[in-house]
């Protein structure tokens, strides 16, 4: 059963995850805020990765550790060095940030949709 603290976070998403879920396409990867657990149990979409599905294998813990630490230092600086870094490195086509958040600087970032909660933008480094 749900808490209200993840009620209410699923209804402030609801609108950003509804549009992920009806946009989506094959290819697509999101990186998504670190503490959004649900987004990929909604919208069907893979992510980067999350706090909540860790994996088992030594070598794959290792690896999404990487990605946390890395998830984690964009969403502090807005690095678009380090975003480059990791779509070439990882292949994520789009980034979703909170909508407080200032866009980073990106001339790769453009953005599709926003709402009173998010901001989703996709990436085109040619």
């Amino acid at each position: 059963m749900m808490t209200d603290f993840s009620m209410n976070n699923i209804a402030n998403d609801w609108e950003m995850m509804s549009f992920v879920r009806h946009n989506k396409t094959v290819g697509d990867e999101y990186l998504v805020p670190t503490k959004m657990q649900d987004f990929r149990l909604v919208t069907g979409a893979p992510i980067y990765g999350d706090y909540k599905s860790t994996p088992y294998i030594d070598t794959d813990v290792l690896d999404w550790h990487r990605r946390q630490r890395e998830a984690g230092k964009f969403n502090r600086t807005n690095d678009c060095d380090l975003l480059a870094e990791i779509v070439l490195e990882d292949g994520i086509t789009h980034v979703v940030l909170e909508a407080n958040i200032p866009a980073p600087p990106c001339s790769f970032l453009h953005e599709l949709h926003q709402d009173d909660h998010y901001k989703i933008f996709i990436i085109n480094i040619p």
